[in-house]
């Protein structure tokens, strides 16, 4: 008997009769977030600042930073004189 019943009524008129659904419709997002929220891990500490010691010509070079990728051809003072590389020519440089 369900089967044969037919509701003809508006769109808006049934959006009106059927607030829980809405409220639920609305609240999907919020709750999917909060579990997504749950499953992430906690922050940590910083470590402070990463370093790689390397060698050049039997010259070590302890606290150094990791090279990721950035093309600035920029080397310190302190580098340039433990490498004896002859006298520098100043210049000016905005990085």
């Amino acid at each position: 008997m369900l089967k044969q019943l037919y509701v003809n009524i508006r769109f808006v008129k049934a959006l009106q009769q059927m607030p829980t659904y809405a409220k639920f419709l609305k609240d999907i997002p919020s709750i999917r977030r909060k579990l997504v929220y749950k499953k992430l891990y906690g922050k940590l500490k910083d470590l402070g600042s990463f370093c790689i010691p390397y060698l050049i010509e039997n010259i070590k070079f302890d606290r150094c930073l990791c090279d990721h990728g950035a093309r600035v051809s920029l080397m310190p003072l302190f580098m340039c004189n433990k490498l004896d590389m002859g006298k520098l020519k100043p210049t000016t440089m905005s990085i």
